[in-house]
C-alpha cells in the first residue's frame, strides 16, 4: 500500500487525481461508517452506508443538508477512471 501510494505521487496528473479522489471517497465512506457504528447501525455495502446515513441523519436533521451533500459528492466520482 505504501509503495502504491508513493508511486501514485510520481504518476501523471490524471493518476494523481484518481488517487486523490479514491482517498477522499474512502475517507467519507469510513467516516460515515464510523458514525453509523457509533449508533448501532452498519452496512458492508457502500449503497447501504449512503442509505442509512440519509435515513438516520439527513432526513432527521441531525446532519445539515449542505454537509450531507459534501459527504455524498465523493460517491459521485467513479473509481479507477
Amino acid at each position: 500500500m505504501i509503495r502504491e501510494t508513493c508511486s501514485e505521487t510520481r504518476g501523471t496528473p490524471a493518476t494523481r487525481q484518481t488517487a486523490c479522489v479514491n482517498r477522499l471517497y474512502y475517507s467519507c465512506f469510513y467516516a460515515v461508517s464510523a458514525l453509523l457504528v457509533r449508533d448501532g447501525l452498519s452496512s458492508l455495502k457502500h449503497a447501504g452506508v449512503r442509505s442509512l446515513f440519509k435515513r438516520h441523519y439527513v432526513r432527521t436533521g441531525k446532519v445539515p443538508m449542505e454537509l450531507a451533500r459534501s459527504v455524498h459528492r465523493p460517491y459521485c466520482f467513479p473509481l479507477g477512471q
